[in-house]
């Protein structure tokens, strides 16, 4: 086991790049490849009624769904979702319509469901969830450090500081 760990720290040091592209942080990424549609959200327009043969899917997300680093809109994973439910359909559609936003988290996604959401008259709902989406309680201070096993170990501490395995 140590070995193996050995050799995954090898390949990680010499893998891992320590640039970050934060390309698609800025504003000429945004005001380049993000179109949005006249509520706000990243998607195409659609009308508040809902067309007839239309089985119609509203997806509450966060960066994942909006697309955070995604320059095209069809790239998204929820307009893939609706080319392939779409794929060979004669008699019924589908429209999957994102209601996302970068660092919004259940609370943000809940607001604008009840905010516009129903509004589109939805026969499914999703929810595109991820871990950092549950929002903090207000009050809650809790440090890495605070949960962190052998404090005093040097050699834990070398890990946690330096390990490119520890780090993924």
């Amino acid at each position: 086991l140590i070995i193996f760990v050995f050799i995954i720290e090898i390949f990680f040091f010499f893998t891992s790049s320590d640039k970050i592209d934060n390309f698609a942080n800025t504003q000429e990424f945004q005001k380049k490849y993000v179109v949005r549609n006249s509520h706000g959200y990243r998607d195409k327009e659609y009308s508040y009624k809902k067309p007839d043969n239309i089985f119609r899917i509203l997806v509450l997300g966060d960066s994942q769904t909006f697309g955070h680093g995604i320059k095209k809109l069809e790239d998204t994973w929820h307009k893939k979702l609706e080319v392939l439910m779409n794929h060979g359909m004669k008699d019924k559609s589908f429209e999957v319509i994102s209601l996302a936003g970068e660092g919004w988290d259940t609370d943000t996604q809940l607001y604008e469901l009840f905010k516009n959401g129903f509004k589109y008259n939805p026969d499914l709902i999703l929810l595109a969830f991820y871990q950092n989406d549950v929002p903090s309680p207000f009050g809650f201070e809790c440090q890495g450090e605070d949960i962190q096993l052998f404090r005093n170990s040097k050699v834990i501490t070398w890990i946690r500081n330096y390990s490119k395995t520890y780090q993924f």
